[in-house]
């Protein structure tokens, strides 16, 4: 009975398992998608978003400055009136407007605007610094992913070899020990395998960590490949980006505009202020007494400070020392931008270079196994022999994979300078498998 009841039950367990699993297929992830991922969720982006906002708020607080300032005023007033106390409630209705303050609400405006622009460019280049981050870190993951699939071609052909091996043992050309070498690289083998599948999580979950997924509960697969890339954008175009676009030289120019205008801020302080006031209502005057009449009042009041304790020439000395500080940490800005930028774009003309020269060095390898295959099996060759042609067109293919990574790393690092991306194409090439497309390797193996 027990068995009876288990079977059904594990039957439809597994249906119920099967569907959950075809309801919740695994994604295919794309660099485009993990970047908008990334964006939408992470907490920094929206941090100095909100940086942005409150800027703009800023803004639109400083123009109040611009108008008029209402309000209704009440009291008790208590007077002496020929000997005699007296008591009166008081009542009115005020306005204060600043007509002029020698420019020194325009300014602020002013300076409100060009922090509001600063705040949106930090806020689009942070975007884009995040998108990079998610850019290095999705390639990492392809490039562990690729690692390990060469790998296991690896080994694959080493079990291969290892066929051939044992028929040449039975007939007697090979010894024990050269069986056993196959063996040894098998065990190797599977332990880099190992390895490198655990590298390959490690990029993965720190990719999700990065998009603002929960590492535990959100799955997806690459199917992307690394690209034979070169920047095609001419060196000296970059170098007018480096000192135009570079964030830390946008930021710069900002807070020197900044400034000036604190600079022109402080001459303003030279001019006299002049305001309006008026009241209506009933107000006390030095003259009346317990006056019951509903009275207006205005004036405008035109005050001119002739010293203020030498605070104002401080002021200017101190906003024209920071203006000449915020001069040299612009120029120093614009040489680190340049600087980086050529770096980077005389390092990856050497990687694409060297990218070219092991696509050679691959073709070379392949072609000196194919033909080690061919001697081993007219016994030309030994079992020593098949395994150094292995590795060695392994390592090929890998070297070649490297360094197209390798640009990947040093092309994000020149958008990372220029606060921008380059302009690339991406070159020709044919799929080079350690078995696909290469039928004269795998019809010598099954032969």
């Amino acid at each position: 009975m027990k068995v009876q009841f288990f079977i059904p039950t594990l039957w439809v367990g597994l249906l119920v398992a099967g569907s959950a699993i075809a309801a919740n297929p695994v994604s295919v992830l794309t660099l485009d998608e993990a970047k908008r991922i990334a964006v939408a969720q992470n907490p920094e982006i929206a941090a100095i978003e909100k940086a942005r906002e409150e800027s703009k708020m800023a803004r639109k607080r400083v123009t109040s400055a611009f108008l008029p300032r209402l309000g209704l005023g009440a009291g008790i007033d208590n007077e002496l009136a020929q000997g005699g106390a007296g008591t009166s409630p008081l009542y009115f209705a005020y306005g204060q407007w600043n007509l002029f303050r020698g420019f020194q609400d325009s300014y602020q405006v002013k300076m409100a605007d060009i922090e509001v622009d600063k705040r949106s460019l930090q806020y689009e280049k942070a975007k884009f610094r995040l998108g990079l981050d998610v850019e290095a870190q999705y390639y990492l993951y392809v490039f562990k992913t690729l690692a390990e699939s060469l790998k296991n071609e690896a080994w694959d052909l080493n079990e291969k070899h290892k066929k051939l091996a044992r028929i040449r043992k039975a007939s007697g050309l090979l010894s024990e020990s050269d069986l056993m070498e196959y063996d040894l690289r098998d065990s190797l083998l599977q332990s880099d395998i190992a390895s490198l599948r655990q590298e390959e999580q490690q990029a993965k979950t720190a990719l999700k960590t990065l998009m603002g997924s929960d590492p535990l509960h959100s799955d997806f697969k690459v199917e992307a490949k690394i690209g034979h890339w070169h920047v095609t954008e001419p060196l000296e175009n970059l170098l007018t980006r480096a000192r135009e676009e570079n964030e830390s030289v946008l930021v710069a120019r900002k807070d020197l505009g900044i400034a000036e205008m604190e600079s022109k801020q402080s001459n303003a302080k030279w001019w006299p202020e002049i305001n309006l006031e008026a009241q209506a209502g009933k107000i006390p005057y030095a003259d009346r007494y317990l006056s019951n009449e509903t009275t207006f009042r205005g004036n405008i009041l035109a005050r001119w400070e002739l010293f203020s304790g030498f605070d104002t020439i401080w002021q200017k000395r101190e906003s024209e020392l920071k203006r000449q500080k915020l001069e040299k940490q612009l120029k120093a800005a614009e040489v680190a931008s340049i600087s980086n930028t050529e770096i980077a774009w005389q390092r990856i003309k050497a990687i694409e270079a060297r990218v070219h020269l092991e696509e050679r060095n691959e073709v070379r390898a392949q072609k000196y196994y194919t033909t080690v295959i061919n001697e081993y099996r007219r016994g030309v060759r030994n079992s020593t022999d098949v395994k150094v042609a292995a590795e060695a067109l392994y390592d090929a293919s890998l070297r070649r994979e490297s360094f197209k990574y390798e640009f990947l790393n040093e092309k994000i690092l020149l958008e990372r300078t220029l606060s921008g991306p380059v302009l690339m194409e991406n070159k020709p090439e044919g799929e080079k498998s350690l078995k696909k497309d290469h039928p004269a390797i795998e019809g010598v193996l099954k032969s």
